[in-house]
C-alpha cells in the first residue's frame, strides 16, 4: 500500500471511472495503471487560507488578536496561519504532543514580543521614531494547557487547540521604568527591556 496519495480526491470522475475499470480488470501477475493525487495534507492548527476562524487561537493578558504584531515576526494573522503549515498529516492522523510543541517553535509561536508606542502595535524598528515612548510585552506559550498525549489532524479546521499565553510586562535594563523612550529613529528598541530575547 502506497501512502500520501488518494485515488478519490481531486481526480476528474473519468479518472476515477478509469481506476476502477483498471482495478476491475486487473490479473495477478499484470501491471495496472492508476490515475493518483498527492493527499491533501492538514494540520493540528487549522486550516491555511484567508477564514482565520478555521484556524488556531492565540489567547493571553492584553493581547490583541485583530490588531496586534508580534515585534519582527509579523501580525498574529501571519503567525496563526504559520501554525498550519506545521504539525502536519492525513485526517485522523495523531500528532504527539512533543512533536506539537516542537511544531509551535518551528513557527516562532512559542513565545513573542508586542511592541507598542500607545495603543498602537509596531512591527519591527523601521517604525521607532526618535523621543517616542514605547511599552513591550513578552508572551510566553503556556504549554501546560496542551496536556493531551496526542493530537488528532482533523479537516476544516475542527478540535483545533487554542494556544495561551503569560504575559511579562517589559522593563528598561537599567531600571523599574516600564516605558523607553527611543534615542533616535530606527532604534532596535527592544534591545533595551529586559528580556533576554
Amino acid at each position: 500500500m502506497v501512502s500520501g496519495y488518494s485515488l478519490v480526491d481531486g481526480l476528474s470522475d473519468a479518472q476515477k471511472a478509469n481506476n476502477s475499470a483498471a482495478l476491475a480488470n486487473a490479473k495477478y501477475g499484470s501491471t495496472v495503471t492508476l490515475s493518483v493525487k498527492s493527499a491533501k495534507a492538514f494540520s493540528v492548527f487549522g486550516v491555511a487560507g484567508n477564514d482565520l476562524s478555521k484556524t488556531t487561537n492565540l489567547t493571553g493578558t492584553g493581547l490583541d488578536a485583530t490588531s496586534d504584531v508580534a515585534y519582527d515576526k509579523g501580525t498574529l494573522a501571519n503567525l496563526r496561519l504559520a501554525l498550519t503549515k506545521v504539525a502536519t498529516g492525513k485526517i485522523g492522523d495523531k500528532i504527539s504532543r512533543a512533536d506539537v510543541l516542537a511544531a509551535i517553535k518551528s513557527a516562532g509561536a512559542d513565545k513573542f514580543v508586542v511592541v507598542k508606542q500607545g495603543t498602537t502595535a509596531i512591527s519591527s524598528a523601521k517604525d521607532v521614531l526618535q523621543g517616542k515612548v514605547y511599552t513591550a510585552t513578552q508572551y510566553t506559550l503556556d504549554d501546560s494547557a496542551l496536556n493531551d498525549a496526542y493530537y488528532t489532524v482533523q479537516a476544516d479546521g475542527a478540535g483545533i487547540p487554542t494556544l495561551t499565553y503569560t504575559a511579562k510586562a517589559g522593563q528598561e535594563n537599567s531600571s523599574t521604568n516600564q516605558g523607553v523612550t527611543a534615542n533616535a529613529n530606527n532604534e532596535n528598541i527592544l534591545a533595551r527591556f529586559n528580556f533576554n530575547y
